[in-house]
């Protein structure tokens, strides 16, 4: 089973990166993700492109992981985020 507290831990260190490359590299080719400011897919790349307009608005955005919490079996995640330390 994997570790998706690690995992997540890993996606948001490659997310503080601004690093696109490694975004659509974590996604899988038919990915899709809703934002706090848009829907991104149906591709990893336009995932990646989505994600990348959200640091070009706001260069210095970060994530810190406060918590992750798992649901049984299906590995389903939420992750508490908060903002990082100025």
């Amino acid at each position: 089973m994997p570790d998706v507290p690690a995992l997540v831990k890993a996606y948001f260190e490659v997310w503080n990166k601004h690093d696109e490359a490694g975004i659509k590299a974590l996604h899988a080719p038919e990915s899709k993700l809703a934002d706090w400011d848009a829907s991104h897919g149906p591709t990893n790349e336009a995932v990646a492109a989505g994600i990348a307009g959200i640091w070009k608005a706001v260069p210095d955005i970060k994530i810190e992981i406060v918590d992750v919490y798992t649901c049984g079996a299906s590995l389903t995640c939420v992750a508490n985020i908060g903002e990082p330390p100025a």
